[in-house]
């Protein structure tokens, strides 16, 4: 029997912000996550961190923020997942596979497992360290101006993630739990 896509979302894929430096910005990714399904947020190293700052950003959905995990390395982060997506801005295909938004998450619901998608600093992604711990590339496919924050960024790969869910059959529930 096939997993409910639903319970992928809110329990097999993972939301790693790598260094995040404006706790508003984690704020309005937990905001994005809430409403599109997803509750595992984990947070590297954050840069001067204030939980109320996030919570401010992110009504309704404080509860994803308290139950995130804050942890000091991308390696404690994705320690338990069993594919790593890198977003990227940046060309570097040389040595990972590359999805966009439309190709990624089909492999997500029909593998086993956890499933991550890392997110870097908003001042310059990822480094190549913590591209070290991920199996391919993510892209957003964007225009010729490719600057998103961090909270659109979040929200477009949760919707392409939802979108997923809802096309194996999840209904969202009326009450958004």
């Amino acid at each position: 029997m096939a997993a409910d896509p639903g319970d992928l979302l809110r329990e097999r894929i993972v939301f790693v912000l790598v260094r995040p430096q404006q706790s508003g910005n984690v704020g309005t990714v937990a905001r994005a996550m809430k409403n599109m399904g997803l509750r595992r947020l984990v947070v590297v190293a954050p840069v001067a961190f204030d939980i109320d700052k996030a919570r401010w950003m992110a009504p309704g959905a404080a509860g994803l923020l308290d139950s995130a995990r804050y942890v000091p390395t991308v390696a404690d982060a994705v320690a338990d997942c069993r594919r790593v997506y890198a977003t990227t801005a940046r060309g570097r295909h040389d040595h990972w596979p590359a999805h966009t938004t439309r190709t990624f998450a089909p492999e997500i619901f029909d593998g086993d497992g956890a499933s991550a998608v890392l997110f870097g600093p908003e001042d310059r992604g990822l480094a190549n360290e913590d591209l070290l711990h991920a199996h391919s590339l993510l892209h957003i496919p964007t225009d010729a101006h490719a600057s998103l924050n961090l909270g659109q960024a979040a929200l477009l790969v949760a919707a392409a993630l939802f979108d997923e869910a809802q096309a194996r059959g999840h209904v969202p529930r009326p009450d958004g739990e």
